[in-house]
Formats: structure tokens, sequence, C-alpha cells
């Protein structure tokens, strides 16, 4: 009996990154994604997708808190391969995809897409890996550390209460509810892919944390939260240096897989981290839809 493409998925598994692992994607999409696979001759193309239907259209978008999704490779994927992995994407209305940062988009996908190139930022940390850092974050290191020490959190409570204040920052809703994250943080912890680093204070308060996962190569930072009393303590330079040392330790790349925003991105720079480049993949293939989205922009404000 032939098997479906998301259980031929699966059985691959093990050649995706943390965020193709089924069990993640059980929980970030609420069990609303599926899969394709192309195999030919030991090669394969392994595509896993979030996808929903509305008003009657399908759509391939992306998860709220996934960085990025497939394609994920076995061996060396022929142009024939890829050609008929673009086929798939056909079939949907509307497809927004985040592509794993290591896969560059074929001729055929850069014809049928708008790609936008994304940055992020990778440290490959030595043994002196903080002198990488500019003087004013080694200066900051060095206070953060006579006041603040590094504690795992048990549990994502605080880190959801200083999430709120960073997004409230910027003007915008948490993307995820607390309900989300406990059955993700319960997952990531038994399974040993992560935890919540804490930035304690020396009257125990919590400074700020993040929130550091891995696989096989990269120690990412996922999310994080900072107290907006507390934001003078140099605690997110205390909390990248700890990624970074995990990182090394455990013999991984780090992987800061963040924002574009300028002073994000000098930030990540002054740490020592390096630009790497990963692609969105964008289309509109249904007419009506396009027309629609045409005149749904046309009158915005």
């Amino acid at each position: 009996m032939q098997i479906s493409g998301k259980e031929r998925y699966i059985e691959l598994a093990d050649h995706t990154s943390i965020f193709g692992k089924p069990w993640w994607l059980d929980i970030i999409c609420n069990k609303a994604w599926d899969a394709f696979v192309v195999e030919d001759n030991g090669n394969a193309i392994l595509w896993p997708y979030f996808h929903k239907k509305k008003y009657g259209f399908k759509y391939i978008i992306m998860p709220q808190v996934s960085l990025f999704q497939g394609p994920f490779l076995v061996g060396s994927p022929t142009n024939e391969m890829y050609a008929k992995a673009l086929l798939q994407f056909k079939k949907w209305d509307q497809v927004v995809y985040q592509c794993n940062p290591y896969w560059n988009p074929a001729d055929e996908f850069k014809a049928s897409f708008n790609i936008t190139e994304r940055t992020h930022y990778e440290i490959n940390p030595t043994e002196n890996w903080r002198e990488n850092y500019n003087k004013n974050n080694q200066r900051k290191f060095k206070k953060a550390a006579k006041s603040l020490q590094i504690s795992k959190a048990n549990s994502p409570d605080n880190f959801f209460e200083l999430t709120q204040q960073t997004y409230k920052r910027q003007g915008v809703e948490v993307p995820y509810s607390k309900s989300d994250l406990k059955d993700l943080f319960k997952h990531v912890v038994e399974r040993n892919c992560g935890y919540i680093a804490e930035a304690i204070t020396e009257d125990n308060e919590v400074a700020g944390s993040v929130w550091y996962i891995w696989d096989n190569e990269f120690v990412y930072y996922f999310l994080s939260g900072m107290s907006d009393r507390l934001a003078n303590t140099g605690a997110i330079t205390f909390l990248v240096d700890h990624g970074i040392e995990l990182a090394y330790q455990k013999g991984l790349k780090f992987n800061f897989y963040g924002s574009e925003v300028e002073g994000v991105a000098r930030f990540m720079q002054a740490m020592g981290g390096t630009p790497k480049s990963s692609y969105l993949l964008e289309s509109i293939n249904n007419p009506i839809l396009r027309v629609l989205t045409f005149l749904k922009n046309k009158i915005a404000p």
C-alpha cells in the first residue's frame, strides 16, 4: 500500500532540523501540517508545510514561532526533482514559506515566486569567543557578570510575562498564547533540546530571559523577553554570551536567526555574528485571490 507524503516525511525526519521534527510541527501547527517528499535514487527533498483554509481559499503559511521550515535534503537532488516539487506548490491558492537557510532556490523557483532575501547572523564559537565582541559589549558583559547569574526556568511563566513587555514596547500583540508555550516547553525539556535561561539579579528578580533550542547543527536564539525596569543591567548581552558558550560546549554553531531591525542587527554583529542569507518564497496562484489582494492593498490606509 502506498503511503502518504506526510508518512514518508515522518520516516525521513532524522534529516530535518528541530523545526522540521513531526512533534514540533504537531505543536506549532496544532497538527494542521502536511508534507510532500520527492525521491529518486536515494536522493530526497522533504517539504513540510503549515496549511489553512479561509473563505474557500487554500493557503500555505508560516507558523508563528518557527524560524524556518523546509526544504530538507537527502543526498543531492536533481533539477528534475525540484521541478516536481514546484508542481506541489502550484496546487495552493497562496504560498508564504520561509526556507531552510542553507537552501538556495533553483531557477524554476525564482521564476515562480516572489523571493525576498533575508539576513540572519551566525557564530562558530572558538575558545576565545568573547574577544570577538566589540569593546562596548565586552564592558557590558563584565558588568553584568558581577551582578547577574544564569538560572534555568522551571516553567515559561516568567518568560511569558517578559515577552508581553517586549511586544508591548513594539506596539503589537504577543503572537502566541501561554498555553502554547507551556506545551512546547514541556516537549522541549523532555527531549533535552532546549531550555529557558533567566538572568537573575542579586535581589532575585528576572532581568531577562532567552529560550534556547538546539539540534545537531545549531543552538538557536529562539525567543526572548526583557524587563522594562531592568533594561540597563546588561541582561541581554549576558544571556547571549550564555547561548554562545552553550554552543561552544556542545560543539555547535550559534544562530541568532533573528530580526533584520537595524538596531538588533548591529547588536548581533557587535557580538561577533556573521551575516548569512535565507529566502522567503511568496506567490498567489489563484487569479481571483490575486485581484482581491491587489484591491485590498490599494485601498489600505
